[in-house]
């Protein structure tokens, strides 16, 4: 409705699925977590699936927007927005999730990484609609976090937002296995590979999380507009970086 208004978006016809109800659901079949499109925000943060095996994409959730917004947002709208700045997908994005959609001719699945082919631009065919979202949950030993900051909080668009999927090893402060995302500092949510891979080689300490933070800010793309240059946009994802992987430290230190 805002691009509607705005002029970014000129259409004769809409049409209003929002009465379908065979599309709001949290299920867990198949080692998967199925999240149907017209599932509202404000469900996947009260769904205890959502809230037990993906808590990183609950943290997201809840942190986007009013609770008027998120009783009318889908997770679907979110994704197929496809903005870059959309809280949903770095936590999306390092669940290993899949995207299927639906039209008068079939199904098909594509993985998220493969859905966004720019700002506001997804592999989605005209006669296409997003059905559901599959992600996989998150089992024991393994921890993550995300990440945001807006110019108003939770009412404003992320300047920047960072999720974080980690693997814990047998020694202390040792993960075996790490995927970071970060959101609004690049044309699509992108991972951060190199930092990712900081993770892996070393365990955690005060200096080698000042590292990874550094490096992963180093690798995003990140434009200057309106609302924050792109040297304030490196700072911030430094920042959140540095931050999660702070808590995850001292929760591993605490231990059980």
């Amino acid at each position: 409705m805002i691009q509607l208004r705005s002029g970014q978006v000129r259409e004769k016809y809409l049409i209003d699925i929002s009465r379908l109800n065979e599309l709001k659901y949290v299920r867990l079949s198949d080692d998967f977590i199925r999240i149907g499109a017209l599932t509202t925000l404000s469900d996947c943060v009260s769904s205890p699936i959502l809230r037990k095996y993906a808590p990183v994409l609950v943290e997201a959730v809840r942190a986007m927007g009013s609770v008027q917004t998120r009783n009318i947002g889908t997770i679907g709208g979110n994704i197929a927005n496809a903005s870059p700045a959309a809280d949903t997908i770095p936590p999306l994005c390092v669940l290993g999730s899949t995207i299927v959609m639906t039209s008068a001719d079939g199904e098909r699945a594509v993985d998220l990484s493969q859905f966004f082919r720019g700002p506001g631009k997804t592999v989605l065919r005209s006669c296409e609609m997003v059905k559901e979202v599959l992600l996989r949950p998150m089992k024991a030993g393994e921890m993550g976090f995300f990440k945001r900051l807006g110019l108003r909080g939770a009412h404003a668009i992320s300047l920047a937002n960072v999720a974080a999927w980690l693997k814990m090893g047998s020694a202390d402060n040792v993960f075996t296995d790490a995927r970071i995302a970060l959101g609004a500092v690049a044309p699509t949510v992108m991972r951060s590979r190199d930092s990712e891979l900081l993770v892996r080689e070393a365990p955690l300490t005060k200096d080698r999380i000042a590292l990874i933070a550094d490096k992963a800010a180093s690798e995003c793309m990140p434009i200057s507009d309106v609302r924050a240059t792109a040297a304030y946009r490196r700072a911030i994802v430094a920042a959140l970086v540095r931050e999660g992987l702070s808590e995850i430290l001292l929760e591993r230190q605490a231990g059980p």
